[in-house]
Parts: structure tokens; sequence; C-alpha cells
């Protein structure tokens, strides 16, 4: 915590954190060296990027604009995407500022040295620091807002409010399934106003959310009307992933696929067809399969969903097993050993903490964040990166959880009986947290049988769609 009258204010701690967390990051990029890059989604990105470099303007609205637009900004001075990586690994410490800032400020400087190394060791967070793929950028703008809102909560200024609905505006801008976030921001204040006796109070801190986001988004869907001749809020790629998120074959429903074929023959398909056609195909077919999958669609999706984006065969392990990466056997046993422990050693304290570590309203924002993009994504498609945004917000109750663990000390954690229903429900979801995604993290052991070998090259893999203009 912050301490008056001259006593430390955590800076030497800070930088051992940031520290680690420059080390870890350039160790992930030197493991990932031999890379195939950019692929799929990076392909759109960077292309993009370069058409605005090159005074091309930017070429549709198919997906969010503002991490084309961040590449852009280093193309600027040079088209050298290692460079883009040198920058986005100075920015993936933002992160971890934010972690160590909010759990010093609440739990004291203890916890802020725990927490903030969490978060440095993170594997997934130190990976997302040099792929280039849009959660690199919305890593940074989500835990910028989750910072924001922890200085409303403690200010009860509204300033800090406008602020964060313009980080969030720009993490729409980024990933655009937080643009519905702002709803859940706004009810989170009424409701904490409400809860103060005076619900009337929140009123103008929600509204200067909306505002915030408004100042953010609106540049954006401005252009996109002059531009385009057509109103495109954000973007245009709006069904497909919730077409992806449900055309699982129906007989293996857990952790089934389409198969390579089925994914080209659509992609061909969505190519020929004008983008309103091809978005209206992707909802009737996604719709579907919804009433097809009835009653038992939202629990398949949320066992599945969980299935999915908690697995420990994170995204880097993916690159493995497509075959972006091909690197020799004992580099590639570090990385899934790293990626594998590091994963379960960071979120089995994180994901316990959000049940035994106290925080007020502002905690109950971060488990709604949370909770946020678990349920948009059992809707929509759910694969492991999609979690990397809200990594850090785990990371915040592991400091706590281990000051009060290690110091035999639980009294800061709630009465006995609370914390007896804490721990029960901490058990229940570590439970759920290990068990359901099993059968994904097991594929880490045959990756781990077949490290060195050699894989199909990316070229041979059918890329994600990318808009024939900018191809």
């Amino acid at each position: 915590m912050l301490e008056q009258g001259g006593r430390r204010n955590g800076v030497r701690e800070l930088v051992i954190v940031l520290s680690v967390a420059l080390v870890a990051r350039l160790f992930a990029a030197w493991l990932f060296r031999d890379a195939q890059s950019p692929v799929f989604d990076e392909r759109y990105y960077t292309v993009a990027a370069e058409s605005l470099t090159r005074g091309l303007g930017f070429p549709d609205a198919f997906r969010p604009p503002l991490y084309s637009l961040f590449m852009a900004g280093v193309f600027h001075f040079t088209f050298d995407l290692d460079v883009v990586r040198a920058v986005q690994i100075l920015l993936s410490l933002v992160p971890v500022v934010f972690v160590f800032d909010v759990c010093r400020r609440r739990y004291g400087l203890r916890a802020a040295l725990y927490s903030g190394l969490a978060c440095a060791l993170c594997p997934a967070l130190a990976h997302f620091s040099h792929f280039l793929w849009s959660e690199t950028l919305a890593v940074v703008l989500v835990s910028a807002f989750f910072w924001l809102a922890d200085g409303f909560d403690r200010t009860d200024r509204p300033a800090w409010l406008f602020a964060a609905g313009l980080a969030l505006g720009l993490t729409a801008l980024t990933r655009e399934i937080w643009l519905y976030f702002g709803v859940c921001t706004a009810v989170w204040v009424l409701m904490r106003a409400r809860a103060r006796g005076d619900v009337r109070s929140g009123a103008l801190p929600a509204a200067l959310v909306v505002v915030g986001m408004a100042f953010s988004i609106l540049p954006w869907t401005v252009r996109n009307l002059v531009e385009l001749e057509k109103f495109v809020l954000i973007s245009e790629n709006h069904w497909r992933p919730i077409f992806d998120g449900n055309a699982y074959p129906k007989d293996h429903w857990y952790t089934g696929n389409r198969s390579k074929a089925e994914r080209a023959s659509l992609n061909a398909l969505l190519r020929e067809m004008p983008r309103e056609d091809a978005q209206a195909l992707l909802r009737d077919v996604a719709f579907q399969r919804i009433a097809d999958d009835q009653p038992w669609w939202l629990a398949k999706k949320l066992i599945r969903t969980t299935s999915t984006m908690y697995t420990a065969t994170t995204h880097e392990l993916k690159a493995i097993a497509r075959g972006w990466y091909v690197g020799p056997e004992a580099r590639t046993r570090v990385l899934i050993a790293t990626s594998v422990v590091g994963f379960f050693v960071t979120m089995i304290p994180g994901v316990a903490a959000l049940w035994l570590v106290p925080g007020g309203w502002y905690k109950g924002l971060v488990v709604l964040g949370i909770l946020f993009v678990s349920g948009t994504h059992a809707i929509a498609i759910a694969i492991p990166r999609y979690l990397v945004p809200v990594l850090p917000l785990y990371m915040l109750g592991v400091g706590p959880l281990l000051v009060a663990g290690l110091g035999r000390d639980s009294t800061g954690l709630g009465a006995p009986a609370s914390q007896r229903l804490r721990r029960l429900g901490a058990l229940a979801t570590l439970a759920v947290f290990v068990l359901v995604p099993l059968p994904r993290t097991l594929d880490g052991v045959e990756l781990w049988k077949r490290a060195g070998e050699p894989r199909p090259p990316v070229a041979d893999l059918e890329p994600m769609r990318v808009n024939p203009t900018t191809q």
C-alpha cells in the first residue's frame, strides 16, 4: 500500500518485477525465433497496416482497426516486424504495472510483489508480447480500463470513469466484443451507488462511461459511413465467430472440430459471396445449429468453452501442433514445459483468489469482467487466446492470497464461516478448471512426444479469411 511520511512506495519492488517480466518476454521471443509469421489473422493486420503506411487508407472494416493502426505507427519508421515485436514487449509491461499498483494500494507491498511476479511470469502474457494478434494490444487496454476503474472506486471522482470509458472504447476498437462490457460497467456503477443508498449519484458516472466510449468509437464509425457508404459501428465480422463457435461436429461436441477440408470449402464459398450475403449465411446456419442443439445447447457450450479457453495447451502450444513453430527438440520441450507448468502455477492461485480474497465492489467488477469473457465466448467461438486480455485480472488476487497463506493469518479473508463457504466454492471451481479441460490439456503430452518432428509448412494450412481487396 502506498504509505505516507516518506516511507517506501515500492519503487524497488516494481523495478524487480519489471526486470523479471522483461526477461520472461525476451525469453519467450527467443523460444519463438524460428516461428513462421505472419500467419492467419496476423496477415490481415499486417497487410492493413502496410496499406495505411503507404497512404492507401484502411482497406475495409472487416475487423476492428486499432491493432493495424498500431502496427502502421511502427511501419511509419520501419517495415520490420521484429521492431513491432520489440515495441510490443515494452507495452506488455503495462499490465504488470497495473497489477502491481492496484495490489499495492489495496493489499500492501508484499501482495503487490507476489501478484506482480505472477503477472510477469504468466506464460500466455509473456508470449502475447511477440505474437502479432490483436489480443497483444487488447490486454494493455483492458488493464488500463481496470486501473482507471480502481481509481474511481477509491476516489468516487467521475472523471476516472470517463477515462475508463475512453480506454474501453479503444479496447472495443481492438476486440469488438468489449463494446458490450460498457453496459456491464454502467450497471455496476448504478448498483454500487444503490448499495450506498443513492442510486442517482451513479447516473453521471455511468453516463460518462458511455460518453467516453463514444469519443473513442464514433470517429471510426463516421469514417465507415463516409468511405463505405453504410453504417458499420466497428466491424463487419459479426457472425463468423458465432458460426465457428457452434459448427462443431454434433457427435463430438466436447472437443471435436471441423476438418481442414470443411474449413477450406467454407472459406472458398465465402470468398465468392458478397460480404452481406456471407454474413447472412453464417448467421442463418449458426442459428439453425443452436436450435438443433436445444435444450442442451447452453450446457454443452459452457462445458466446451471451459475446455477450450482454460486448457494448459495454450496458444503458443497450438502453434507447434499447427506448424507455425518448428524448433529443435530441446527448445520445443522447454517451450511446452514452461507453458504448461507456468499456466498452472499462476492460474490455480488466481482462480482460488476469486473466491478467497475480498475486494468489495471493485472485486465485483473484476469478476464481472472474467464472467463476461467466458459468457460471451460460450455463445461464440472459444479458444485459449481469447482469455489473454483478462489474465491480469486473475493475477490480482495471487499476492493477497499468498500473503494470507504464507503468514498463516487468514483473518483478512473474512469470518470463519464465510471462509468455509468460500473454500468450498474455490475447491469446486478449481476442480472444474482442472478436470473439464483435461482432454485438451493432455494434448501437450502428445506434443512433447513429437517434439522436433517436421510439421507441414504454414503455406499448406488453410488461412482464415482475408478480404480479397487486401491480398
